[in-house]
This record gives C-alpha cells, sequence and structure tokens, in this order.
C-alpha cells in the first residue's frame, strides 16, 4: 500500500516531477540523509493507523484534496485485502 500512495503521491505531482532534473536529486538525498545519519537516532516503522495528524487541516483546498483522497480510497476498498492490505 505504501507503493500505492507513493504512486498515488508521484502521479498527483507529475508535472513537477517531470521538471526535476538529476542535479535535483542530490540536495533531496542529502536533506534524507542527515536525519538518517544522525547518531544517536533510530528509525522505526510505525502502521498507518497509528499516525495521528500533526496540525488540523482547515484550509479550504486542502479539505477538498483530502475529501477527494479519501473518495479514493473508499472507492478502491475492496482492492486492498486482495493486495495484501495496508502497510
Amino acid at each position: 500500500m505504501v507503493a500505492a500512495f507513493a504512486e498515488h503521491a508521484l502521479l498527483s505531482k507529475r508535472n513537477e516531477v517531470a521538471a526535476l532534473d538529476c542535479k535535483d536529486a542530490y540536495p533531496v538525498k542529502a536533506v534524507l540523509d542527515i536525519p538518517r545519519l544522525r547518531s544517536g537516532k533510530a528509525q522505526a516503522v510505525a502502521p498507518l493507523h497509528a499516525l495521528h495528524p500533526i496540525h488540523r487541516i482547515d484550509r479550504d483546498s486542502a479539505l477538498q484534496a483530502t475529501r477527494a483522497r479519501a473518495r479514493a480510497l473508499r472507492a478502491r476498498r475492496e482492492d486492498v485485502p486482495a493486495r495484501g492490505g495496508w502497510t
């Protein structure tokens, strides 16, 4: 399911992704490596159902986008068990 979410996230941003250049990948990798390589930190995997929002979604555009994602997920609800669950 994470792969499906990532695919959806990338496809919804495909114009921005298409505009990326190879030189854009290095800064992204550096930003991702900073917390990953920091000593004294451990990575953990959390089930999606255990995550809570860190702030309220209160802008109209964000609410509309969230509702659209929820509708899309509800429409594919039956596909999830067939693909091995949400995680």
